[in-house]
């Protein structure tokens, strides 16, 4: 079976940055409709299609699934590591601003 709904085509580009990070061969897809090789530890190459009638996603066989979740929660988990830094600087920077606004009270205050 396949997996038809897993994989969006906007993530294929990370997908094949997370396998070089993870020392995973991939290649080239064959013929009109595989688009990426995936080796796999116990099913050699795995394919990735692409389907006319999902133009979102692609299709993935069942044995990359735990390869491809893997990279899902990771993405996840670096979003949101990213978003946490964008506050924790806005937050800095709001700090900064309030430091500079309570001091300047503080010398008119005296």
């Amino acid at each position: 079976m396949a997996n038809r709904n897993t994989l969006h085509k906007d993530r294929l580009g990370k997908f094949i940055a997370y396998l070089d990070a993870q020392g995973i061969a991939h290649r080239p897809g064959k013929g009109t409709w595989q688009v990426l090789q995936v080796m796999t530890k116990h099913a050699g190459w795995q394919c990735i299609h692409s389907r006319m009638n999902m133009p979102e996603h692609y299709t993935i066989q069942d044995q990359l699934y735990p390869l491809v979740r893997e990279f899902i929660n990771y993405s996840r988990i670096d979003e949101t590591l990213g978003e946490i830094v964008e506050r924790e600087v806005t937050l800095d920077q709001l700090n900064f601003k309030l430091d500079l606004i309570l001091e300047h009270l503080h010398i008119r205050a005296q």
